[in-house]
């Protein structure tokens, strides 16, 4: 997991839970690390959705459910049963789909679209700089004309700068300038950059994680055959800030 994955994930807050319901959570949760963790269709003992019942889940993993979904969301168990369906039926779909695109790819007919909508559906929003990196955060905003084209970095001993045609900002930080290179290539014109210079850093190296792992992700499927990995990047990154 990434940080852009983490801000906007729902989690339950632990205030409004009693002390016995935060124990209980702990008490369940420290026994899973005692094992390995299998893949989806292990941990609930199902393949399919229709195989699902409630006593095929392993029992330290039910344990765990039932207190968050049954005891704090108050789900009856035809509906937590649902949440297993919901779950083997969407792991099933991806696996089967990037099973369908690889043996396209072996054939010699790379599925660009596929592989490009597949990344798109795995990362979604991380794509979208600075916007999916800055949430929550203080920010003052910069504006770059369109004519003034694309940035380039220079670093000097009268500092550190994002040069543009006839703009040429000065950056107090080399992140703050990378930031800016990032947001322009990514087609913002309008940039919100956090006052916390932390939080700068941060974006920039979450966003360069996220880029990483989207080319691990197409070479998946392509294997190291360089041209096609950045043409189906492109398309994914053209795709996802669009």
């Amino acid at each position: 997991m990434y940080g852009p994955e983490i801000g906007p994930m729902p989690v339950l807050n632990p205030s409004k839970l009693s002390k016995f319901q935060i124990k209980k959570l702990e008490e369940s949760f420290d026994k899973l690390p005692q094992r390995t963790i299998g893949s989806v269709f292990e941990e609930i003992g199902a393949n399919t959705p229709e195989e699902i019942s409630l006593d095929k889940v392993k029992p330290d993993r039910r344990r765990l459910d039932r207190i968050v979904m049954g005891e704090i969301l108050g789900l009856s168990e035809e509906e937590q049963l649902e949440v297993y369906r919901a779950v083997v039926d969407l792991v099933r779909s991806r696996l089967e789909k990037a099973r369908s695109v690889e043996r396209r790819v072996r054939k010699g007919d790379v599925a660009v679209e596929e592989i490009a909508a597949d990344v798109l559906r795995e990362f979604g929003g991380e794509l979208r700089f600075p916007e999916g990196y800055i949430e929550g955060e203080e920010c003052e905003e910069i504006y770059i004309p369109k004519e003034e084209g694309e940035p380039s970095l220079e670093s000097s001993l009268e500092g550190i700068f994002v040069r543009f045609r006839t703009l040429k900002l000065r950056c107090e930080t080399r992140e703050e300038a990378k930031y800016i290179e990032i947001a322009v290539k990514s087609g913002r014109r309008r940039i919100k950059i956090p006052k916390d210079k932390d939080a700068v850093r941060r974006a920039v190296q979450s966003y360069l994680k996220t880029r990483e792992a989207v080319r691990k992700k197409i070479a998946e499927y392509v294997g190291n055959r360089r041209s096609l990995i950045e043409r189906i990047e492109n398309l994914v990154w053209r795709k996802g800030i669009s």
